[in-house]
């Protein structure tokens, strides 16, 4: 069985609105919060590499509400920044006034890190994909976003609206990661 799925490499994004949903999900030391291992973050490196010429919205989460870990991804943003040697800029919201403001002003070439999605409630419940695609976080995104790049590979099998709400109303594509484990899957399947 071989699954056919859209990358990075098959549409111009060139100048467009991208949000990437990225794993960045970190282990935290329980009383600075700083981040003790940053592969996650780093496995993300080569799909934000390649939307260089894009203006780009991270969307990531940071475990769940009630564990200790639970945090904003402002140390997030910072590690990223430092891996890719260039700005990347943070807000702590997720789709208000303030996100909304920050998405408007990118430019090509910017990369802007939104707050934990799991912030927002809608984000942690169950629904199916016709509620998911009516959230907040969805409706809102969409006025904005050409495309959605899927990198959340570990965090792909849960029916969330950043994940999967979000792909029923904006063109998808696989980020190079999301690329790389399908290609695999695909190889352990046939």
């Amino acid at each position: 069985m071989v699954y056919d799925f859209l990358t990075l490499d098959d549409v111009d994004l060139t100048g467009k609105t991208v949000f990437l949903r990225a794993d960045i999900n970190s282990p935290l030391d329980p009383n600075s919060k700083r981040i003790l291992d940053a592969t996650r973050i780093q496995a993300v490196i080569p799909t934000v590499r390649s939307l260089k010429d894009t203006k780009l919205i991270i969307g990531a989460h940071q475990s769940r509400p009630g564990k200790y870990d639970f945090t904003s991804l402002e140390s997030h943003s910072k590690v990223l920044q430092m891996y890719l040697e260039r700005p990347v800029k943070y807000t702590n919201d997720i789709v208000g006034e303030e996100a909304q403001k920050e998405i408007k002003a990118l430019k090509k070439g910017d990369v802007l890190v939104l707050n934990n999605v799991r912030m927002m409630e809608e984000e942690n419940k169950k629904a199916p994909v016709e509620e998911l695609r009516d959230t907040e976080l969805v409706q809102t995104l969409s006025k904005y976003v050409d495309y959605f790049v899927n990198d959340a590979f570990a965090a792909a099998h849960r029916s969330q609206a950043s994940l999967v709400g979000l792909s029923n109303v904006v063109p998808m594509l696989a980020g190079r990661l999301m690329e790389q484990e399908l290609r695999a899957l695909n190889r352990v399947l046939n």
